[in-house]
């Protein structure tokens, strides 16, 4: 679907920061950059040359030569009538490396789990169970009961009275999110999400054509001063929300504060989609507050087995306030007909397993976490890091504001990354201060990706920003 960048977006985008000279030279770059960390993707349309210099604030010249230099390098085409189109080498987008690491790269732009211990079994006794679906016509629109009926009973021994006739299974949590936007949303409404969020979720989101409007990051990804405001400035329709190990920044809403997220919501009559794909990855000793759904009987929650189980068991569900699934379904046929199901089967063998297999799947996530603050803590000792208590990564604050930067520099010295813009819901330059850091990845592993990223991050340092913005045409 080809997307046309405003200009008040593109130049939020590209930030305020005080120009380099040449100018012209600077604002290529820095659309280059946006590019190259995904945050325009092949075949998106510009702006217009003079609609972008009047709201950056410079000359219709300075802008033309910008774009006649990325003309050259391949990253624009243009076409008379038609404005300047991205251009991605082979039509792909950079963000394939999430499939599959070059030679001699470690990857760490994706956050999912190793398969864990008792999962190869759990696949084992699915396949002998499969005869018993081959009977059927295998469509599934809303899933296996065999699933859903354990899906609603884990849901309840959790704290969450639950129904099986509440539960729709999905094809992962992002086709989820997707049923979810295409029920609760119409193009031009109002959706409220996190400052910093999940990157797809706002593919899904500006595909259902909603307007996104995001709340300012205080204390919290959820600071109710700030949501309050938003929601007293502008009706909004839904909220879309991840207050279990929010991705990327590992934090946990308390009990209070979801009893007031809550309240909040309900009086501005605004939906509650929440997010809980992390909320089985606790990885510390300690109670973990209630479900969302406890303060809101009308919320609609998504969960994955991608994230608490394996990052190839793509099998997600809804939790539907009663008497909504059925309208969830109708909403998820245009989307598809169904998820897969032997991936089903298995995701019941994981479950009748007890906590055998979650378990051994938090096991190795808690080594893994360790390891890698570790190994920050000594090569890289000038980031911030934090300790999440579940979760699949650390957002960790650069000495600088240069996350752009420090992934082009990284991905030179064999580390794939994704820089802090990539999450940000509405732009601007505090995301430049943040780095996602995965941990899916072995602990030995992990100490040579922070051992490359120590090297380019001196490299950095020493260059400046001139050598990490040829790093970035490199990687195109």
């Amino acid at each position: 679907m080809t997307v046309t960048v405003a200009p008040t977006r593109l130049a939020d985008m590209i930030g305020d920061t005080p120009w380099a000279s040449p100018v012209y030279a600077d604002l290529a770059a820095r659309v280059r950059r946006l590019i190259v960390d995904g945050r325009l993707s092949h075949g998106d349309r510009l702006p217009g040359e003079r609609a972008l210099a009047e709201r950056l604030g410079l000359s219709r010249t300075t802008v033309t030569t910008a774009y006649e230099r990325l003309r050259e390098t391949g990253l624009l085409t243009s076409l008379r009538g038609s404005g300047s189109t991205v251009n991605l080498p082979f039509g792909h987008a950079v963000g394939s490396a999430l499939v599959e690491a070059p030679d001699g790269m470690i990857s760490m732009t994706h956050a999912a789990p190793p398969a864990p211990a008792g999962l190869g079994a759990a696949y084992e006794r699915a396949l002998s169970a499969m005869p018993s679906v081959l009977t059927t016509a295998g469509y599934l629109p809303d899933g296996l009961p065999a699933l859903t009926e354990r899906l609603a009973a884990r849901l309840t021994a959790q704290g969450l009275p639950t129904d099986p006739d509440q539960v729709l299974v999905t094809s992962g949590a992002q086709s989820a999110l997707a049923v979810a936007a295409r029920w609760a949303l119409g193009r031009g409404d109002r959706v409220l999400v996190e400052a910093f969020v999940y990157p797809h979720l706002l593919d899904v989101l500006r595909g259902a054509g909603a307007r996104v409007s995001a709340i300012p990051h205080g204390d919290s990804p959820w600071d109710a001063d700030a949501v309050e405001a938003r929601l007293a400035g502008a009706e909004h329709r839904a909220a879309f929300l991840t207050p279990d190990f929010h991705n990327p920044t590992g934090e946990l809403l308390d009990a209070p504060g979801r009893e007031r997220l809550a309240e909040l919501l309900r009086r501005h009559a605004v939906q509650p989609v929440i997010d809980e794909t992390l909320r089985d990855v606790v990885l510390d000793d300690g109670p973990v507050p209630p479900s969302y759904a406890r303060y809101d009987e009308r919320t609609v929650l998504v969960g994955s087995a991608a994230k608490s189980v394996w990052g190839g068991l793509r099998v997600g569900w809804i939790r539907a306030p009663r008497g909504v699934r059925s309208e969830l379904v109708h909403a998820r046929m245009a989307h598809d007909l169904g998820a897969a199901p032997f991936e089903q089967l298995v995701l019941a063998e994981v479950i009748d397993a007890g906590d055998e297999v979650f378990a051994a799947s938090r096991s190795v996530l808690g080594r893994n976490r360790d390891a890698l603050r570790l190994a920050l803590d000594e090569l890289m000792p000038a980031l911030e890091v934090p300790r999440p208590r579940g979760g699949l990564n650390l957002w960790s604050r650069l000495p600088s504001p240069d996350s752009t930067r420090f992934c082009a520099a990284a991905a030179a010295h064999g580390v794939g990354l994704v820089p802090g813009p990539r999450f940000a819901a509405a732009g601007g330059q505090r995301s430049e201060r943040y780095v996602r850091l995965p941990y899916g990845q072995s602990p030995e592993v992990l100490r040579d990706a922070v051992s490359r990223l120590a090297a380019a991050w001196d490299d950095l340092a020493a260059s400046g920003a001139g050598r990490a913005d040829r790093t970035a045409e490199l990687l195109v």
